[in-house]
């Protein structure tokens, strides 16, 4: 039985938290967050709990290597189960996650282009400060 979901339960304004971390509170760590079929067939998976300490290390990281809140952080792997344990980290970190993938890279001047204008604009808006779950 999923516990139920209680208004004053709520976490802080952060998806990343909630996707994980909020799951383990609720009583869910032990259940699969993500299932993943590569290409050869070969499945893996990873409980909230699992899910919730990966992305905390990566968020750590991220935040001791200098990123400030509101920074955009781009992911260019292959589809993989770590994909999801480093998206939910950047967004734990209050940063902005960029995603790439190889199909980008057929036209890697545009690519690039397209990312430089993007993290332009991102920077030139003003971002509110909070703070990490």
């Amino acid at each position: 039985m999923v516990p139920e979901l209680k208004p004053d339960a709520l976490p802080p304004l952060n998806i990343g938290h909630y996707c994980t971390g909020f799951q383990v509170d609720r009583g869910l760590g032990s259940k699969v967050a993500v299932k993943f079929l590569d290409h050869q067939l070969n499945t893996a998976e990873l409980t909230y709990r699992d899910l919730d300490l990966r992305s905390n290390q990566v968020a750590n990281l991220l935040r001791t290597s200098g990123f400030n809140i509101g920074d955009t952080a781009f992911i260019y792997l292959p589809k993989c189960l770590e994909f999801y344990e480093i998206f939910l980290g950047i967004l734990k970190s209050g940063l902005i996650a960029g995603t790439l993938f190889r199909i980008l890279a057929q036209k890697p001047c545009l690519t690039a282009y397209t990312i430089q204008k993007r993290a332009s604009s991102l920077r030139k808006r003003k971002w509110p400060r909070s703070s990490c779950a």
